[in-house]
């Protein structure tokens, strides 16, 4: 899996000017590929694929900080506040990470695209197309006939059937919509193909958005791109419709898309990147812990009041912002730890433990056991599945991204 990270994770200079440009440019982050890889660690915590995480971090914390503290000062008790606050954050909260997910595809997708025009002169959006085609349909389309038909060596996971309303729609990637107009589907495996469909859907015009504008107009189109989600929230939230029918809209979810998009257009900009970086290492990278501590603690984000429908999903997009930026050119520690060859592969078959997921869930019941499962069924499903199909994507490549 990881044979051959060596080769293509790069440090993060971060001495000089020059240097922090240097950093920036490069084609590749791999730091990126870990936070896809913490991404799906809280979606899975948010499927209840942790639930005794919360207690076995305080059962550690009992035996390595509160029991010396406690034998000097009589008090103690962090494990006791950090293990329900773990539980909590991942239980309620985990749903967090598709956000962090649309937010780095946002990103990453525009400042490749930025690349190939500064390249080439000119974008070209169907060879994007394919790239895409070969990099989702494969196991987009296998996990959508397991949904729908079911596996027939096991009597855990039944399918759909041929004859859902909802098939056609996931068929060509509008399940979010269908379960707008439905009802959510009774299968959690389909479920999940929600955010998938929403990022195709996105895949299909922002190549022709960033092509066909320039500068000021891609700047205009985010910016209002993204009242324009907020917008939908409100309207949304104040009518008093169910939360999926928020959570499952796609122009309700743009804003994190598009605050990728902002971003990536952003560090295109000389003076916009000198000062944001400069930001980022200076107080950014030193407020970004407790920040993120704070946001995925509180009471069900994004839920129960019009104010929280709307605001807080802002709120996880700029914290999942400063951290791309912590990522790509913040300290040379975070640099270190999210460069961990581990957290890089894991990150590569992101795609992978996303989309396989509920299936092992509902094969294997939840605990770290079956998360290791996870981990390796989706190794498998690269190397065999999505990696030979991706090979041909260089026929499709323009510019330099990561290595297959």
């Amino acid at each position: 899996m990881a044979d051959n990270l060596k080769d293509f994770i790069e440090p993060i200079a971060i001495k000089g000017p020059n240097e922090m440009k240097k950093g920036l440019e490069r084609a590749y982050f791999p730091e990126l590929d870990s936070l896809r890889f913490f991404a799906f660690l809280m979606v899975f915590g948010f499927h209840h694929g942790l639930p005794n995480l919360g207690s076995w971090i305080r059962d550690i914390l009992a035996m390595t900080i509160d029991l010396p503290i406690l034998i000097l000062y009589g008090t103690g008790g962090i494990g006791n506040r950090l293990g329900p606050a773990v539980d909590h954050a991942l239980s309620r909260n985990g749903w967090i990470g598709v956000n962090l997910f649309f937010t780095l595809s946002g990103f990453i997708i525009t400042r490749l695209l930025l690349r190939e025009e500064l390249q080439y002169g000119r974008i070209d959006w169907s060879a994007f197309w394919v790239r895409r085609i070969l990099r989702i349909w494969p196991l987009y389309y296998l996990i959508f006939l397991i949904g729908f038909l079911g596996l027939p060596f096991t009597d855990r996971i039944h399918g759909i059937g041929l004859g859902s309303p909802q098939m056609p729609w996931f068929g060509l990637f509008l399940g979010n919509w269908s379960m707008i107009h439905f009802g959510p589907i009774g299968s959690d495996i389909l479920s999940i193909l929600w955010s998938v469909c929403v990022e195709e859907q996105f895949y299909i015009f922002i190549p022709i958005v960033i092509a066909i504008l320039g500068t000021r107009g891609r700047w205009i189109f985010s910016i209002t791109g993204i009242l324009i989600a907020i917008l939908q929230r409100i309207s949304l939230a104040k009518s008093g419709v169910q939360q999926y029918q928020i959570t499952y809209n796609s122009v309700a979810q743009m804003d994190s898309i598009l605050a990728g998009v902002l971003l990536a257009l952003a560090l295109n900009h000389e003076p916009f990147r000198n000062t944001i970086v400069h930001l980022t290492r200076k107080y950014l990278v030193w407020l970004i812990l407790p920040v993120t501590l704070f946001l995925i603690t509180r009471n069900h984000l994004g839920h129960e009041i019009v104010l929280r429908q709307v605001v807080d999903p802002v709120a996880i997009w700029l914290v999942a912002l400063v951290w791309i930026m912590v990522a790509a050119a913040g300290s040379p520690r975070f640099s270190r730890i999210l460069s961990w060859p581990a957290f890089v592969g894991a990150g590569k078959i992101s795609y992978g433990l996303y989309m396989w997921h509920e299936i092992l869930l509902s094969l294997f019941g939840s605990g770290f056991m079956t998360l290791a499962a996870v981990i390796l069924t989706a190794w498998l499903s690269y190397e065999f599945l999505e990696k030979p199909v991706l090979r041909y994507k260089r026929r499709w490549s323009r510019v330099e991204s990561r290595p297959v």
